[in-house]
């Protein structure tokens, strides 16, 4: 059975000032601890003073992928536990994501992530159309784990040669389960460890975030390749996505977001 002496806790960081400490401090104040935690500090420009945790520093910006890897290279513990220098998790957060390893004896778990600002049309949206968990129930093998709260089996991450570098931002999370699943093992996932993520957007930069996620997408499915996969593509993904996204938001009387999903189209056009 697993424990928190099985575990180091890391968390990958980039520019991340505002939030840190609230992130640090949720990690601080588990009623489970972890046997280590890292910050993996992947080229900041801010400064963040002294820490109450170890850190890793990169000389330059290498993206997200690379500094969950930096993680798994320094990791001594069975177990590799992370969250995005924006979340804030409950207290018991470690420890329910260690009762669903144990119990499932899965390879990784992941965390629902709930958001904690909702209260401007870019927040509201976000938590709409940009959320990062699976619904209220406990799920086997769902489709990936969301990167931004896991805990994964480090071996299992050493199994695939770790998370693949080429997705700086975003996209590593659905790579490494994607892969990890190819070796024939399970993934879970705990909707009763919550962490809150601390962002906060303008209309400019959520809808920047969720061309990201598509393009990401569209990168690994090859959209981008032929005409043909293009026109399909801008049918589908800048039409249809719109289309789903409005018909929903009016549907179940939130109005006032329609201006972002009428932008949705000339996000990916542009973009």
């Amino acid at each position: 059975m697993f424990t928190g002496d099985d575990v180091t806790w890391y968390v990958p960081c980039y520019n991340a000032h505002a939030t840190l400490s609230r992130c640090l401090h949720g990690i601080t104040q588990q009623c489970t601890r972890p046997a280590r935690v890292l910050v993996i500090d992947d080229g900041s420009h801010d400064s963040y003073g002294t820490l109450p945790v170890e850190v890793i520093r990169h000389k330059s910006n290498a993206g997200l992928a690379a500094a969950r890897n930096t993680a798994l290279a320094a990791c001594r513990t069975p177990l590799l536990a992370a969250v995005d220098a924006d979340v804030a998790v409950e207290p018991d957060w470690l420890r329910r994501m260690l009762d669903t390893l144990n119990d499932t004896r899965a390879a990784g778990a992941g965390g629902c992530l709930r958001e904690h600002y909702d209260d401007t049309p870019a927040d509201s949206w976000r938590a709409r159309h940009m959320a990062q968990h699976w619904g209220q129930a406990p799920l086997r093998n769902p489709r990936f784990l969301f990167g931004s709260n896991t805990l994964f089996v480090a071996d299992a991450l050493r199994a695939i040669g770790g998370y693949d570098t080429r997705w700086r931002t975003n996209g590593e999370d659905i790579a490494v389960s994607e892969a990890v699943y190819a070796t024939g093992r399970a993934l879970a996932y705990a909707p009763d460890a919550v962490g809150r993520h601390l962002r906060q957007d303008t209309i400019r930069t959520v809808l920047r975030g969720f061309w990201q996620w598509h393009h990401v997408a569209g990168v690994r499915n090859r959209d981008f390749d032929t005409l043909e996969t293009l026109v399909d593509r801008i049918e589908r993904v800048g039409i249809g996505i719109w289309r789903f996204r409005a018909a929903r938001d009016e549907r179940e009387g939130c109005t006032d977001l329609l201006p972002l999903d009428a932008a949705l189209p000339w996000i990916f056009a542009a973009c």
